[in-house]
């Protein structure tokens, strides 16, 4: 990305974990007084919690780095606007009012590493999880001429790439008929429509002035919990080595956890998250799940973990068809 003003939020798609880096080109105003780059979690807001504080303070001559758990700053580490050499020497000042910089943010294992003008200039100890990074926020008196972000897997995954130039995606399917007419369909069983509308939903500003709505999805995560049935005690959760595990999907062949289910994508959130019902199982016949058969599915329909994640974005799709 090149070129943008400020503040500036981008989504780090992958999060920030071991090996992540993000490269910023800027240059301070010539009366630049302070400017920040956050690493944040969560949905992006002011109020997000930051994993990492980059936060350059030319009035006070010093960089202030911290970090924000559940709306509360902890405490402050201060480093000068120097660059010091491995022997003690100054070597030069850094983020000088009116002059190009560059720092690189790289994620290590235990700590973020900082390069200012590609040579480090200091180390922060993680707070936060870096895997809980979700976006990038710069803000102050800077131009950001560009802003690179590394990780050490796919950024955009290969099925993401054609939604993701519809605008924001999110939808199950789009298919486009031979009469030009680009329909998609909802994780949510409904049908939209393209408008001609381009851009909405993380792009922002780069969007057409029309035909943008807002478009709601939402999708159900199922996952089934077995038991064994014991005689003297009734249904217990331990089991034999080969029976099924204790949370598992439908087919009781893969294990599965509320940890283990992956969102469609950054801008899904979690609204209702279901526990376990066991007042069923009493129900199916005394006998070991390792047994059952697929006719007793049905009946196990109720003894399972549940959970809903919505999407509430606006992109060139309407639900209004014509009848």
């Amino acid at each position: 990305m090149k070129g943008f003003d400020l503040p500036l939020v981008r989504v780090l798609e992958n999060g920030f974990s071991r090996g992540s880096v993000l490269v910023v080109r800027f240059t301070p105003a010539a009366d630049c007084q302070r400017f920040s780059v956050n690493l944040q979690t969560g949905r992006p807001s002011l109020d997000a919690d930051v994993a990492l504080h980059l936060n350059p303070r030319l009035d006070s001559r010093c960089v202030v780095l911290n970090s924000k758990r559940s709306s509360e700053w902890m405490s402050e580490e201060r480093h000068p606007l120097l660059l010091v050499g491995e022997d003690g020497d100054v070597a030069a000042p850094v983020f000088v009012a009116g002059r190009d910089g560059e720092v690189a943010i790289r994620a290590e294992e235990n700590h973020y590493q900082v390069v200012v003008d590609g040579r480090l200039f200091c180390h922060f100890a993680h707070r936060v999880k870096p895997e809980n990074v979700t976006h990038v926020r710069l803000s102050g008196e800077m131009r950001v001429h560009s802003m690179v972000y590394h990780s050490k897997s796919v950024i955009i995954p290969p099925p993401s790439m054609y939604w993701r130039c519809l605008g924001g995606g999110h939808f199950l399917q789009v298919e486009t008929s031979a009469a030009g007419v680009t329909w998609a369909l909802g994780y949510d069983s409904r049908p939209w429509a393209h408008t001609g509308g381009w851009g909405g939903a993380h792009f922002g500003g780069a969007s057409s002035k029309f035909g943008i709505n807002p478009v709601e999805d939402s999708k159900y995560f199922y996952i089934y919990e077995n038991q064994r049935w014991n005689p003297l005690t009734g249904f217990t959760t331990h089991g034999l080595p080969t029976d099924r595990p204790n949370w598992s999907d439908r087919t009781g062949k893969v294990a599965m956890a509320k940890e283990t289910v992956k969102l469609p994508s950054v801008h899904w959130q979690w609204v209702r998250k279901g526990d376990g019902i066991q007042h069923l199982l009493k129900r199916v016949r005394k006998t070991s799940y390792s047994v059952l058969d697929d006719r007793l599915a049905d009946r196990l329909h109720d003894a399972r973990r549940h959970g809903r994640a919505r999407v509430a974005v606006r992109n060139g799709f309407s639900s209004n068809l014509p009848r």
